[in-house]
Order: C-alpha cells, then structure tokens, then sequence
C-alpha cells in the first residue's frame, strides 16, 4: 500500500497540545486538556503502523495526566471534598504510560519532564510541569503508514477477537435498621444493627457459582464488625434481584472531631476468572458516625451539645472538607459556651461596642486549647478584613445596639462572612453576632440561637455557622412588676 501525507493532520494536533499545555493566559483547562488528548489519539490512528504513532499515544497519555492534574488544582481552589483523588489518578496514569527503551526517545523525554507529579508538589506547581511536556520537542512524520486494506471477513474475524468480555454489573442499595442508608449514618457505638443489601445484577457468567460482596477499608481491625454477602448463582435469566441480610456493629465510640468510619464494598465472582469482572454502581460506599450523646461533655449545656452534633451532621451531608468540620466545631465549643454562660450569669449587663465584642471571642478562643495561637484578629481577605480566623476559617463578628434580633434576623450579616470564605478558598465561614440591645422580653433557648445560614456565590452554596449571643438581658424578677 503507498504511504500517504500525514504532516497536515498532524500540525494543527501539536499545535492543539502545546496551547493546551502551556496556554498564553492563565493555567491550563482540564476541559482543553481532555479534548487534545483525544485529538492526539486520533491523529495516531492517522500515521497506523508509522513509528510516530506511537509517540502520539504517549502525548495522548501526557495530555491525560495533565488533565488530572488541571482537575486537581481547580478541586483544591473550590475546596471540593477530597481532592487528593485527582492526582492519585494523575499519579495512575503516569504509572500505565509504557516506557520505551530508547533513553533519548521522544516518550522517554515526555517521562522525565513528568517526573515532578511522583514528587511532594503543591497545586501551585501544575502549570510549570504541564509546561515542561510541552516544550518536549516532538519530531513530526511526513508520512503515515497505514494498515493494509482487509476483506470483509478479514474485519469481522478481528472485530471477533477483539470483542471485550461482557461486563457485568451489580447495582448496590444498602439499608440500615431498615432504612435507606444516609450519606453519613450515625450508629450507636456497642450495638447490633441489621445492614440489608439488595444487588441488581444484569448477568451471571457461565462457570460461577457464587457472588461475594464484602467490605474494603483502612480502619482499624476490632474496631468494627461489617458482613460479607455471598449469593449463590440464582435460576433463570438475568438481570437478578438479590437480597441478604447481615448485623454489623462499631465497638469503638468516636470523638466529635473524628472522620466517619469509610467502606468499600467490592465484589467477585467465584470461582474467578479475567473475563468475569464485576463492576459496581450504585451506593458502594457506606460512612458510619460512631459518635455518641454520651460522649464527654463539650460546652458543658447537654441541649447545645446536642446541637452542635446537629450542625456537624449538616455539614457532613454538604461534602464540607473534615478538616474544616473539625474547626468549626472546635470553635464552636467556645463560642457555644458563651452563648450559654450569656444567659445564665448575665456577661453582657450593657451594650458593648463590636471591637470590645471582638477581644472578648478573641481571649476566649485563644484560651481553648485546641485553638490557642491559631486565632488571627483582622486578616486581609478580598479586599477587607475578616474580625477573626481560625485556621484560615474566617469568622465575621456583629454587635446589635439598639433592636432586639432573632436568629432569623441574622441572614443579612451572612453575606459579608460568605464573601470572606469564598475569598479564602472556602465553603464555610462562622458569623457571631451579639444582641446587647434593650430587651423588656425573656430570652430564647441558647441553642435556638445556633443554625447554618447557605448562601449562594457564583451557584454554589456557602454555609455560614451563625451564632446569637443575647446580652443586655432584664432580670427574671422584672418579668413579675
């Protein structure tokens, strides 16, 4: 067969890759990344059996980690939960890209200007190592090679031998007591709970005899009792419906400020076999909150603990980052305390101005231990000050004078703390305000004072821990004049 001209095909690809890679104006597009990697790919096909086909798949290959990366980056800037998955991927990737024996190879080269994502990088180093594969020097070929024309049966005898095995898939539901599974479940520590799976399965391969669904984790062993389900293969033609019953059980009670416990479900056929692969879909995760109400006391007030333990379920189901849970709620233990010890001793008898307002939070946060020196009075953020940060969570302070406020009264000081979260990075921000306003009225229940705000910015949602602290309060005597 006559070779024919590939190099106008192949011109426009490169260029693709390079502005892909190295943009003129800000950092690299996963979206731009994704779409030259599939370009790369099909401009491979074009030079068929030409070496240079190859170094196309390995640009391929190139462009895809980049992307990963480019994922990475952006999940870190919009706090999106666990964004560490993107450069485990990128990380995968690179591992799969096949190492050529030539050292001075275009592949080998690509390879070592990729080095930098096996190393402790930082998001801040994404652009400069999509750079580097850029400025990889990559020769052209004139001309492709391609696969010699093939009969009609010629291309159904390969298509044959290239057909992939038929995939089966298992579609998992999880109830627990029987309830449908939360995105977080919270189980009382030492007791037997019924866990029922019930599996969709769209084929049973010839040979198998059973379907074994069991738990993957990293938790601790003893810490937990989870079954494992086996299904025995079912009469009849698929899809299947089966369902199992098991009792699992935490044996370890957890801390307000620990991560749910994580599994995994995975399954397999037995006996296995390469061909019998199963892929799951559906909820294949379960998180567990061994945390309890009989925990140690946080602010002392048994209806604010519980409370808190509330706010922190909301932001669980809100994929908030733990880490910042963990804050908020380490905050929360001082700022709740004094929502409390406001009402029951009278702390604020008279209006206080909110810079007196601000050292008084500032002395008391610092005074925890879990908090100390990590607390900031006035940071810059997006062109004003936040009144405090913890940890880089900013934390707006109010003092109302002169009107008596409910906590509803409150949602139009949440906008101010959003626009200091969004500016941080972030998702969650706390708002503290203090009523020491006249009041001829008893006061509500601390807790009642306690809530999560969301506002929207730019379609996503900010959440705003808001905090009423009543002060300037009248008497219990007064009330009977």
């Amino acid at each position: 067969m006559r070779r024919r001209g590939a190099l106008e095909d192949a011109f426009p690809s490169r260029i693709e890759a390079v502005a892909a890679l190295s943009p003129k104006r800000g950092r690299p597009s996963a979206a731009s990344l994704r779409a030259a990697a599939e370009t790369a790919r099909t401009t491979a096909t074009v030079y068929g059996r030409s070496p240079e086909a190859k170094n196309w798949e390995r640009l391929a290959d190139a462009l895809e980690v980049s992307e990963h990366l480019a994922r990475w980056f952006e999940a870190v800037r919009s706090a999106e939960y666990d964004p560490e998955r993107y450069l485990r991927a990128a990380r995968l990737r690179l591992a799969e890209m096949p190492r050529e024996a030539e050292p001075q190879g275009y592949a080998a080269n690509l390879l070592e200007a990729l080095a930098g994502v096996d190393s402790d990088i930082s998001p801040s180093d994404v652009a400069a190592i999509c750079r580097a594969a850029a400025c990889v020097p990559m020769p052209l070929g004139v001309y492709a090679d391609p696969e010699p024309d093939m009969t009609g049966q010629d291309i159904w005898e390969r298509k044959q031998r290239e057909k992939p095995p038929e995939l089966t898939v298992a579609f998992l539901r999880f109830l627990i007591n029987g309830r449908p599974a939360k995105d977080v479940e919270w189980l009382t520590p030492g007791e037997a709970h019924d866990l029922e799976i019930e599996v969709r399965v769209s084929r049973w391969p010839e040979g198998a005899r059973t379907l074994v669904i069991e738990p993957v984790t990293f938790e601790r062993p003893g810490t937990f009792d989870l079954p494992a389900f086996a299904f025995s293969r079912p009469s009849g033609e698929g899809p299947y419906l089966l369902q199992q019953r098991g009792r699992m059980i935490l044996n370890v009670r957890q801390g307000v400020h620990a991560k749910p416990f994580e599994f995994t479900f995975a399954a397999e056929f037995e006996p296995s076999s390469p061909d019998d692969a199963v892929s799951l879909a559906g909820q294949r995760r379960l998180r567990l909150d061994g945390s309890s109400s009989a925990s140690p006391p946080l602010t002392g007030y048994p209806a604010f603990d519980a409370r808190i333990w509330n706010i922190r379920d909301i932001l669980r189901a809100t994929a908030i980052p733990e880490d910042d849970i963990v804050n908020v709620l380490a905050a929360l233990v001082t700022i709740g305390n004094l929502m409390c010890v406001s009402i029951q001793d009278a702390i604020f008898p008279k209006p206080i101005l909110e810079k007196e307002f601000q050292a008084i939070l500032r002395d008391r946060l610092r005074q925890n231990p879990l908090i100390g020196r990590d607390v900031d009075p006035e940071p810059h953020v997006g062109g004003g000050r936040a009144d405090l940060s913890f940890r880089g969570m900013r934390i707006e302070l109010k003092s109302e004078q002169n009107k008596r406020l409910e906590p509803a009264d409150c949602k139009r000081f949440a906008a101010q703390a959003a626009s200091y979260a969004v500016g941080t990075g972030r998702r969650v921000a706390m708002l503290c305000v203090l009523d020491c306003s006249p009041k001829t009225q008893p006061p509500f229940p601390s807790e009642d004072g306690l809530y999560v705000e969301s506002v929207v910015s730019g379609g996503s949602p900010v959440l705003v821990v808001t905090c009423l602290v009543q002060g300037n309060l009248p008497s219990p005597s007064s009330h009977s004049r």
